[in-house]
């Protein structure tokens, strides 16, 4: 599907519950980077009816070119980008912001990033969305074991996202954000101070 140039309804990136949420007036962009997992996802949106929401198959990172993908079939939840040295399927990859700037879209509203530790190189690639974007809702999965499958621990994303003004909170049971006291771990919401 393509996208018409110059589109400014905001974009969001999140899972088919919060793309219901945001219905027809609103848009959703979904980057899944395996195609198996990509089939999933577009059949998703197909069988709700999601006309809003757009599934793309292409890896999200710091910058244009590939990377290997790790796919368990038995828990395709678990599909990753594999780490130097490994084996998988080669996909295409590109930045949040040069994807973003060459199909017209402004700000976006809410971007959630669950790429089991790939989290700082997806960061690394969406800085200028994330700072074009004043009402942003960021949410990561910080997982310190995931993280170290790259060479690191969960420090460079916290200073990267606190660098563009946000702060760390978790959803409580009643909904409602609390400010993460300690280290950031588990599902984080990163709003703007």
């Amino acid at each position: 599907q393509s996208l018409p140039a110059r589109d400014h309804r905001p974009a969001v990136r999140v899972g088919l519950p919060a793309a219901k949420l945001v219905g027809p007036s609103g848009r959703v962009l979904a980057f899944e980077a395996h195609p198996a997992t990509f089939r999933y996802l577009a059949n998703n949106i197909a069988c709700n009816g999601l006309d809003w929401a757009t599934p793309l198959n292409v890896a999200l990172g710091a910058g244009p070119g590939t990377v290997l993908m790790a796919f368990n079939e038995a828990n395709p939840g678990e599909t990753h980008v594999q780490p130097a040295g490994g084996d998988g399927l080669t996909v295409r990859v590109t930045a949040l912001d040069a994807w973003m700037e060459e199909a017209g879209i402004g700000p976006v509203d809410y971007l959630k990033i669950d790429v089991e530790g790939f989290e700082l190189q997806v960061l690394q690639g969406a800085r200028r969305t994330i700072a074009a974007s004043p009402g942003i809702a960021v949410q990561t999965e910080m997982q310190e074991q995931h993280a170290r499958r790259y060479g690191h621990d969960l420090s460079p994303i916290v200073a990267l996202l606190t660098g563009l003004g946000l702060e760390p909170h978790h959803i409580m049971p009643d909904g409602t954000a609390a400010p993460v006291t300690g280290a950031p771990r588990g599902d984080v919401i990163w709003f703007r101070r």
